[in-house]
């Protein structure tokens, strides 16, 4: 983390994925544009590395150990966390998944596959008040 001044300079993202491969996409789309990413691979590893540290949490629906369902309305029952931007981030386009996902206390819904406009624009819209 960048701080100056004892103020953090870069924006912190949590991704919760158990794809590699799209953790190392979006680390390298958010790291080209100045953000500090954090990734995990399950739902018990969210909910223990989640804080009001992060800017955003970006939360697959299917995950192993907990869905991200669950996993957000952990995080909405943690004072830590509760005000905490999450977007699910997920392969799902089913209205019941959009539904549920907003239901379980998401900020957003975007969908897999995703253009890199479309998640940087989301990221701004739930966490412009958070980012330096």
């Amino acid at each position: 983390m960048d701080v100056v001044g004892g103020t953090r300079t870069r924006a912190r993202v949590l991704v919760v994925d158990d794809n590699k491969q799209i953790c190392s996409l979006i680390r390298i789309m958010l790291g080209r544009r100045g953000f500090d990413v954090t990734d995990v691979c399950d739902g018990p590893a969210a909910i223990a590395t989640a804080s009001d540290d992060f800017d955003v949490i970006l939360l697959d629906l299917g995950l192993p150990g907990m869905n991200g369902l669950e996993v957000c309305r952990r995080l909405r029952g943690e004072p830590e966390t509760a005000s905490l931007p999450v977007i699910m981030l997920t392969g799902r386009a089913h209205p019941e998944d959009v539904r549920d996902g907003l239901r379980a206390g998401a900020s957003e819904f975007l969908v897999k596959p995703f253009l890199e406009a479309e998640l940087l624009a989301a990221i701004q819209r739930v966490s412009r008040s958070r980012l330096p």
